[in-house]
């Protein structure tokens, strides 16, 4: 559709690629330019006017996989009223979480943000906690956190989704990088929103970052 669209691979060499947020207007055959270093392929795939399409695996002469030690986890959370349960299974599982990555990589570097959320005209619509490797800190710290405010139902994702990606100190070299939302209502879609969840998924697949929603 004429648009041009650039990525960056999660560790696992996949990149994921929304064309329905990223590029309405493309169907049909489209071109790809792959690099890696010095590496440079290029390959032609065919986006489909609606549904998902088939996985396009291409190879790099001489790319060699190399297993990052750096893990940025973040999360979203929802602390409305109906969300304190969510704050205390967080804080039980970051501990048991940081464990098991260390355990699978050795010498793994593990950070942890957070950024807490509610809607407009709540008291404090949005705390956050930049990354940290400290653990015990961040426990800490999302302990001080109350589920608090609400009242209707949708809450304001965009806003939280814009400060996570925006502000947090994400990695900017080879790393694994996850933004974990956690709620249980939609967005409240406020007109004079200037980042949007389409904006947020942008965002994420040029940086590398992949959302998991919870």
């Amino acid at each position: 559709g004429g648009a041009r669209v650039e990525g960056r691979t999660h560790a696992d060499g996949w990149w994921d690629f929304f064309p329905g947020v990223s590029a309405p207007a493309a169907a049909g055959p489209t071109a790809v330019s792959i690099q890696w270093n010095n590496a440079q392929a290029q390959t032609a795939v065919v986006i489909p006017p609606a549904g998902d399409a088939a996985d396009v695996v291409v190879q790099l002469p001489g790319a060699m996989a190399v297993t990052p030690t750096t893990l940025d986890l973040a999360f979203v959370i929802d602390v409305t009223g109906s969300m304190g349960d969510e704050l205390t299974y967080v804080n039980a599982e970051v501990q048991g979480i940081v464990q098991r990555v260390r355990a699978a990589t050795n010498q793994a570097n593990v950070r942890l943000a957070a950024t807490f959320y509610r809607d407009r005209g709540d008291m404090q619509p949005l705390q956050q906690i930049n990354f940290t490797q400290d653990v015990a800190a961040f426990n800490a710290q999302v302990s001080q956190i109350a589920a608090s405010g609400g009242g209707d139902y949708p809450e304001d994702v965009n806003a939280a989704l814009g400060a996570a990606l925006t502000t947090l100190s994400w990695s900017t070299g080879p790393a694994v990088r996850v933004l974990v939302l956690i709620g249980d209502a939609p967005p409240q879609q406020y007109p004079d929103s200037q980042f949007t969840y389409r904006e947020a998924v942008r965002d994420a697949s040029r940086r590398g970052i992949r959302i998991r929603s919870a």
